[in-house]
């Protein structure tokens, strides 16, 4: 599944921290779970999924930190890895400044199917299935328990699994992640979209007002607050920098009058993770 260079791990002994989560935020629309609890979410990881893995915070924490060395932490699962045995090769710098997966946005097919359309993409994308679909909407929202409330984000990433299996990618793994700052956000997406050509699912409010400024994706009205969503982001131009310079791409599949667009779009990336860390949401990366 490591497609852009080798990363080898050593022994590791992992010490699980308690880590106190924020408040939880009003859920709108339930289309996704701000009180999620992200216990260990290896568990249930085949051996191949569980190396990829540990590859993938690897990658996200060096490229976060600039110093391409052992990983500090683990961001979805909480653990602190501890072991001075661990040793990993010279991870590659970033060789791409910009990268974009060339995937095909779908129209949602109700107004709470935004959480199975961001996996139809990603599944047509793994399973390179051309114009087609591989999975319905309706597949999909089954094994994500998507209900008339939408997808809680814990349903969204087993989902997002399921629809893998037995693809050319069965070996890659989702986990859901809070972004802390973002400068993390764009290494996870940086992480994925360039070191294994897997997009990244985006759970935030389309539009979000912070202090006296509006932000909101590209292809919704600026103003039009309140609804929680899912988009999938399939790349970015640039990396994190604090300013709107940087730019990414994401396709979205809420038009025909659910309140945005369906296609690939390019935005902001600062104002994308405003729309995610406003009311501390999350990404399945």
């Amino acid at each position: 599944m490591f497609r852009r260079t080798l990363l080898t791990l050593g022994s590791a002994i992992v010490v699980t921290l308690a880590v106190a989560m924020p408040a939880a935020a009003a859920d709108l629309d339930g289309q996704g779970n701000p009180s999620v609890v992200m216990s260990n979410q290896t568990a249930g990881m085949t051996a191949a999924q569980l190396a990829t893995y540990n590859q993938k915070v690897a990658h996200a924490n060096a490229l976060n930190s600039k110093q391409g060395i052992i990983p500090t932490s683990d961001p979805a699962t909480r653990t602190l890895i501890a072991s001075p045995r661990q040793q990993l090769t010279q991870i590659s710098p970033m060789v791409s400044g910009n990268l974009e997966l060339m995937v095909s946005a779908r129209q949602q097919l109700t107004k709470y199917y935004c959480g199975p359309t961001a996996i139809q993409v990603m599944s047509n994308w793994a399973w390179n299935t051309g114009g087609s679909n591989y999975w319905t909407q309706d597949q999909i929202a089954v094994e994500a328990g998507t209900t008339t409330d939408g997808t809680v984000i814990d349903g969204e990433k087993t989902a997002a699994n399921w629809s893998l299996v037995n693809s050319p990618e069965a070996g890659f793994p989702y986990a859901i992640a809070q972004p802390p700052d973002g400068h993390q956000f764009w290494a996870y997406l940086s992480t994925d979209v360039y070191y294994y050509d897997m997009p990244v699912i985006a759970n935030l409010y389309s539009a979000v007002l912070v202090g006296h400024t509006y932000y909101s994706l590209t292809d919704w009205y600026y103003k039009n607050t309140g609804h929680k969503h899912y988009i999938l982001l399939n790349g970015y131009n640039g990396e994190w920098n604090g300013t709107s310079g940087p730019k990414l791409w994401f396709a979205d599949g809420a038009g025909n009058g659910l309140g945005g667009g369906t296609g690939v779009y390019y935005d902001d990336q600062y104002s994308t993770y405003m729309e995610i860390s406003h009311w501390m949401d999350y990404i399945v990366w």
